[in-house]
């Protein structure tokens, strides 16, 4: 008798870490998508608003902003998600590459380019749940 409770619960938690890896798969891209829509919208709103910053820490943000965006994106790209949540993945590796584009793009100083992207992106990211 005791084997079998022993079987039992093992089945048991071998169920609840499959359940959780599952809608952990769900909460990692939203995580993901989630750092790149903050990246995003910080260099947006420095884009937008006047912060008086030294041009040299502009681009030490935009820099941060791009390797946290990158690194996101890259994240979403190796993901493996399972079939419920591929369309969730797809759907947001391609806004936070929007997103990159656009903080590229400001980086070269393309402030009209780059507030197009940024906007594209990050509106797509927060119908996705992301930032919101």
């Amino acid at each position: 008798m005791n084997r079998a409770r022993v079987v039992v619960a093992g089945m048991l938690v071998a169920v609840v870490l499959l359940l959780a890896a599952c809608s952990g798969s769900r909460a990692s891209l939203a995580q993901s998508a989630t750092a790149v829509y903050a990246a995003g919208a910080t260099v947006r709103l420095a884009l937008q608003t006047d912060t008086g910053l030294f041009p040299t820490t502009q681009a030490a943000l935009r820099d941060e902003m791009t390797q946290e965006a990158a690194d996101a994106v890259s994240e979403l790209e190796t993901a493996a998600p399972d079939a419920a949540d591929r369309g969730y993945r797809d759907a947001a590796l391609q806004a936070a590459r929007t997103v990159l584009d656009g903080i590229r793009l400001a980086a070269q100083d393309d402030t009209e380019s780059a507030e197009r992207s940024l906007d594209t992106g990050l509106d797509a990211l927060a119908g996705l749940g992301a930032g919101g």
